[in-house]
């Protein structure tokens, strides 16, 4: 019942999202982002070493970077550092809407783009990126509804065939979002 409800809410959060016509999009390509807000579905241990690498390449090319991962469990193992930090369930109410004390750090942050790296659907996922204070949203189309301002569709084959193999799935979303955000130019930045 909670799940139909907040699908309801969210439907009618992102129509006035989209409809809003206040924020300005503009497609940021991966040589002018100079702010990233990377999202990624945590692991349960919250080690994610993986991601820690993904956040070492990109400090590498000059970014400032802010990773947060989400892991669907009611709390936290690890401390939370302003760039690094990783929300569950706590972190949202029942409908999977942030609290305002993360609504506030979201918003209070610009970043020049924003790449999601989940494999699946999370309702609380999909409130951190409208809320996210972003110029560019980027992901990986995971269903109808749109919150991404640049999304790649890749085939659904692929998500089947490793469904058990989610570190090699985020990379290869991760390698495909800077395969297009490097070789798409642009004269909007």
């Amino acid at each position: 019942m909670f799940e139909k409800l907040a699908d309801n809410i969210f439907q009618k959060k992102i129509r006035s999202f989209v409809n809003d016509g206040k924020r300005l999009k503009m497609f940021v390509n991966y040589r002018h982002a100079r702010t990233i807000f990377l999202l990624f579905e945590s692991n349960f241990s919250e080690k994610n070493p993986e991601i820690k690498r993904l956040v070492e390449t990109l400090l590498a090319d000059g970014k400032k970077v802010t990773a947060w991962g989400y892991v669907p469990k009611k709390h936290t193992m690890n401390a939370n550092h302003y760039d690094f930090k990783i929300v569950c369930k706590q972190d949202f109410d029942l409908l999977q809407r942030p609290k305002s004390e993360l609504v506030h750090q979201l918003q209070t942050v610009s970043y020049d783009l924003l790449i999601d790296i989940t494999t699946r659907h999370f309702l609380a996922v999909d409130y951190l990126i409208i809320y996210a204070n972003a110029k560019c949203r980027t992901g990986i189309k995971k269903t109808g509804v749109n919150i991404y301002d640049f999304a790649l569709d890749l085939p659904d084959s692929f998500a089947e065939e490793n469904m058990e193999h989610q570190e090699d799935d985020y990379l290869y979303n991760y390698n495909q979002l800077i395969f297009y955000l490097k070789n798409i130019q642009t004269k909007d930045y």
